[in-house]
């Protein structure tokens, strides 16, 4: 017991040093009126109004000693201040509320003590609150200072806002900025001269390195968006020179990159988009005169789909293009042309079909109605179906063999009547051929006759009802 009684007064002792120390040396260079304690009323009559409460020990030695210690740091924190920037009203009851709280504590009356080191604490953040609009003043004071190039006043400013505030990330950026006024300044009259004498690149290398000096340098940004108007009117009057020649040159892509590239500069000028659209036109124009050349050549190779496509391509940029329509619905007739012929030829026995054979003759008819270039293979080929057509136009011999007694007929070409053999001439195609007789069930033969062949059929009607 008797150790941590020692320990306590220890403690006791050391916070009161140390706490007197630092009021003895705020009471030395920062004078104020003393205040002299004659009696407990006067003690307790500084105690705030909320406090005037009943007092029956409610709080210890310990709880003093807690707040004491929160009122040492501070202390701390108001010695950091200038009394130019403390309010001289607060400082006084600052002062008043500490002697009254030192008298209570050593009279161990620590309820009012208490109650007198929580209004100590109360007054010295409202001091410590008062240092922050200053210390904002002081901030906008130096940059007004900046602004109109007295750099000692800045910096004088900002010597006094970092004492309330030394952490804050504006003193930084504006000690830096009054640092680096006189490079800056000289920048900005480096880039005015550059400007004069028309070395725009060089202007903007010396502007750039002016907003890195100081990027809230008066008509720092003004002076940096003339330089990029310059070099931009610079650049575009360049481009559009460049265009227009190779307009005039009928080259339409390149003119096309180079109006676009005027257009990105200067969006709203009419003339640059005046530009784009003529040199669109020519690409449009030269688009479609290749897309019809190709579809040419692929014609007078009998390459119809490739022909096809290139006018489609055509069309795509301007569908109502009579030269792309024509030739393509003409590619499109020869294709259909060809393909028949060549399916013919493959297929002669197609032609065995009536309707097939009249479409071979409408294909042989329609084929003097083209010419053919020198290395055209059609021509060989329209006259190898017209050798087919000819063979299968040509009648053969057919032998009918019977009883002499079944009624012959073929259907829609001829009746026989009764026969027991006989010969007829038919074209190669396709036929019918019926017998009849009474008393037995009639007889029906589908009979393909071939060309080149001779063909036979044997008719009898040998089944009775």
């Amino acid at each position: 017991m008797m150790q941590q009684l020692h320990r306590k007064q220890l403690l006791v002792i050391t916070l009161f040093l140390i706490f007197l120390i630092l009021l003895i040396y705020v009471i030395f260079f920062f004078p104020s009126k003393e205040i002299e304690i004659e009696n407990e009323s006067q003690i307790e009559n500084q105690i705030p109004v909320e406090n005037t409460q009943e007092l029956n020990n409610n709080f210890s030695e310990d709880d003093v000693l807690e707040l004491i210690g929160e009122s040492v740091i501070q202390m701390q924190e108001l010695e950091s201040l200038k009394t130019s920037i403390w309010s001289p009203e607060l400082w006084s009851d600052y002062l008043a509320q500490v002697n009254i709280a030192e008298e209570y504590f050593f009279a161990q009356q620590y309820d009012q003590s208490y109650f007198a080191y929580e209004a100590i604490l109360e007054l010295g953040q409202s001091i410590l609150n008062s240092a922050t609009p200053i210390f904002n003043e002081l901030i906008a004071e130096s940059e007004i200072a900046i602004i109109n190039g007295s750099i000692e006043e800045a910096r004088a400013y900002l010597s006094q806002a970092r004492v309330i505030q030394p952490d804050d990330s504006r003193l930084s950026e504006l000690f830096l900025r009054a640092e680096n006024y006189q490079q800056a300044s000289q920048k900005y009259i480096e880039t005015r001269e550059l400007i004069s004498r028309d070395l725009l690149d060089d202007a903007l290398t010396s502007v750039e390195v002016l907003m890195l000096l100081d990027s809230e340098y008066p008509d720092g940004m003004r002076l940096y968006n003339e330089v990029i108007n310059l070099i931009t009117e610079r650049d575009f009057g360049l481009i559009m020179a460049d265009a227009f020649n190779e307009l005039n040159q009928r080259n339409a892509n390149s003119a096309l990159n180079l109006f676009d590239q005027a257009l990105s500069l200067m969006p709203a000028s009419q003339t640059a988009l005046d530009g784009y659209i003529q040199a669109e036109q020519l690409n449009i124009s030269q688009q479609i005169n290749l897309n019809l050349f190709s579809a040419e050549e692929y014609i007078e190779s009998e390459q119809w789909e490739s022909a096809i496509n290139f006018f489609d391509n055509a069309l795509a940029l301007n569908s109502n293009l009579t030269e792309a329509i024509d030739g393509k619905n003409f590619a499109i007739s020869r294709q259909i042309f060809d393909q028949k012929i060549n399916f013919y030829i493959a297929n002669p026995s197609e032609m065995l079909d009536e309707q097939a054979l009249l479409e071979v003759a409408e294909i042989l008819e329609e084929s003097s109605s083209y010419n053919f270039s020198n290395d055209s293979l059609m021509p060989d080929n329209i006259r190898l179906l017209d050798e087919i057509y000819e063979v299968m136009i040509t009648p053969v011999e057919l032998i009918v063999v019977s009883d002499n007694r079944t009624y012959i007929s073929i259907l829609r070409t001829s009746d026989l009547g009764m026969l027991d053999t006989r010969s007829i001439m038919l074209k190669p195609g396709n036929y019918i051929i019926t017998g009849s007789r009474e008393g037995f069930r009639d007889v029906r033969i589908d009979l393909q006759v071939r060309p080149n062949s001779i063909n036979s059929v044997e008719v009898i009607c040998s089944e009775r009802f």
